[in-house]
């Protein structure tokens, strides 16, 4: 929505460049990773021996081992299975601020050279994915073990077809991966939620009261002048209405504005026995 998007980052603001030339850019070069010297000595050692492929991955998987690492140690499982415990020793977290190139060497290692068979990959993936409510944060290690099949099972034996079974393994790997990071996104959505409401339950109502004011005077204005009863399609489309005249309220005033606008608008629109819900009701369709 164009209330939200406003907030956005642009693409150029992100990458210094247009979409086009970004990517671009990125397929003409050696590797797809932009910086592969910040995975730690081990992974670089390897970088440039990997396919194309599994270059794009071990860069997200990176990526992915950060949030993950924090996620574990913010909220260690009571009964960590045996990839976890490697990572909650109490020397990591120290390491991790020392040089987290020296965690990633440890966990490379582990994805690379670790003594691992067919069977402990099955049986492990087997007390992982037991029902479709798993933990998200077990999906990243769902994610590892898919990718030592690509790479070292498939490459260890002997199948036919390898390169199919491969790119099979390597979609799981990806779709995994994808699937960790996307329930992590929404779970900080969810708490972000959660401490909004919170705050607001703690006084926020008063903290932005003038605001509030201003928006029950609009939303009177628009219900007197009769002309806009029951001509929004949601609450969203009313709120991006009313956002330009807060905005322009709220410079001309000086006074401190909430650090998403149109989500608190929103939520107020949205809180049950609100005043401004109320209002909402009789605009909205």
């Amino acid at each position: 929505m164009v209330g939200r998007a406003r907030k956005a980052k642009l693409f150029v603001d992100e990458h210094g460049d247009t979409p086009g030339n970004h990517y671009w850019h990125r397929f003409m070069s050696l590797y797809y990773v932009e910086h592969p010297s910040t995975l730690g000595k081990y992974a670089y050692s390897r970088f440039s021996s990997l396919e194309p492929l599994e270059q794009v991955y071990i860069g997200e998987l990176k990526n992915a081992f950060e949030v993950w690492f924090d996620v574990l140690h913010a909220n260690p499982p009571s009964e960590p299975t045996a990839f976890q415990k490697r990572f909650l020793d109490e020397p990591m977290s120290s390491l991790m601020i020392i040089d987290e190139t020296l965690v990633y060497d440890i966990f490379f290692r582990f994805i690379y050279e670790m003594d691992i068979k067919r069977e402990d990959v099955s049986e492990r993936l087997d007390a992982l994915l037991v029902d479709d409510k798993i933990p998200y944060p077990y999906l990243f290690e769902v994610s590892c073990y898919f990718y030592i099949i690509a790479t070292r099972i498939f490459a260890d034996e002997n199948f036919d077809n390898k390169e199919i079974q491969f790119f099979r393994a390597m979609f799981e790997a990806i779709n995994s991966l994808k699937e960790f990071t996307s329930k992590h996104d929404a779970y900080l959505q969810e708490k972000n939620k959660e401490l909004h409401k919170k705050i607001s339950g703690k006084g926020g109502k008063n903290k932005w009261s003038k605001i509030r004011a201003e928006v029950i005077r609009l939303l009177k204005e628009e219900i007197s002048s009769g002309q806009y009863l029951g001509r929004f399609n949601s609450n969203a489309d009313l709120t991006e209405y009313l956002l330009p005249m807060v905005e322009k309220y709220i410079r001309i005033c000086d006074i401190k504005s909430p650090d998403d606008l149109f989500y608190t608008l929103e939520s107020w629109s949205t809180s049950p026995k609100s005043d401004i819900s109320a209002l909402y009701g009789l605009l909205v369709i």
